[in-house]
């Protein structure tokens, strides 16, 4: 059984950029499934979204965490960091690194120029689930700026 949850952001009207995250659980692994824009403005948003991933992962035996930014159209450096930070407790606890699959554009640039690029799938996590449904709102089509 796969339990879901949905946090989205509110866009518009100074409301930050449209962002949302959803977690699904299954066979021991957890994927946070990210979309839209990630900046500072939903930082705690996507801190909160990945305690929750970290924590059920941890909670498995031997269980497994991965993201999936193929929704995301812009991270920061805030993004990356946690990132960063829930790879390392993942390892602090002998899990698995943190597997990060679907980065594209400025998104995988950003992980190129901090040189984090083996937190991206491959030298990470291993199997994850199959991809999901996509979330609602933009994707790295919708951003015209990109």
């Amino acid at each position: 059984m796969v339990a879901a949850t949905s946090t989205p952001w509110p866009s518009g009207d100074g409301g930050g950029p449209a962002f949302a995250a959803r977690i699904s659980r299954g066979n021991g692994q957890a994927v946070l499934w990210l979309a839209g824009e990630q900046d500072i403005t939903v930082r705690v948003v996507l801190a909160d979204a990945l305690s929750a991933a970290l924590s059920a992962a941890l909670r498995a035996p031997g269980g497994l965490l991965a993201v999936d930014l193929s929704g995301l159209a812009f991270m920061d450096l805030s993004g990356l960091r946690l990132l960063i930070a829930a790879d390392a407790r993942l390892r602090a606890e002998g899990r698995a690194p943190l597997a990060v699959r679907g980065a594209a554009g400025s998104v995988a640039r950003l992980f190129e120029i901090a040189e984090a690029t083996a937190l991206l799938a491959g030298q990470g996590a291993g199997a994850c689930p199959p991809a999901a449904p996509p979330l609602p709102g933009p994707g790295p089509a919708a951003r015209a700026d990109a």
